[in-house]
């Protein structure tokens, strides 16, 4: 139960304090390229909110991080790697849209 109530805790707090973060930055920038890039921090930053919680947890629980992951992964470090870089694919997946849209002229 103490897992839970640790995962939740930081998970949500740290969402919630990224989000805040993002409010109050989003009002005080004009230009579109810095909220654009800013909007990509807090995204990014955003999706490993409940990873952070979770390792969080392990680690409150006083198991060890690596052998927890090593478990649920059941592959070594480079399994790691991915699962942290899996997301990135969604970026990549815009700047291609992106590049594709300004060279052909529909994205301004």
């Amino acid at each position: 139960m103490r897992d839970l109530v640790v995962f939740l805790a930081v998970s949500f707090g740290l969402a919630a304090l990224l989000d805040f973060w993002f409010l109050s930055v989003r009002g005080s920038v004009a230009d579109l390229y810095a909220l654009a890039l800013y909007g990509s921090v807090w995204g990014l930053l955003r999706m490993y909110a409940p990873t952070a919680g979770a390792l969080l947890a392990i680690k409150a629980s006083r198991r060890s991080v690596v052998e927890e992951l090593k478990a649920y992964l059941g592959l070594g470090r480079r399994a790691l790697v991915y699962f942290l870089l899996a997301p990135l694919v969604v970026y990549l997946a815009v700047g291609i849209y992106l590049a594709v849209g300004l060279a052909v002229g529909v994205v301004d």
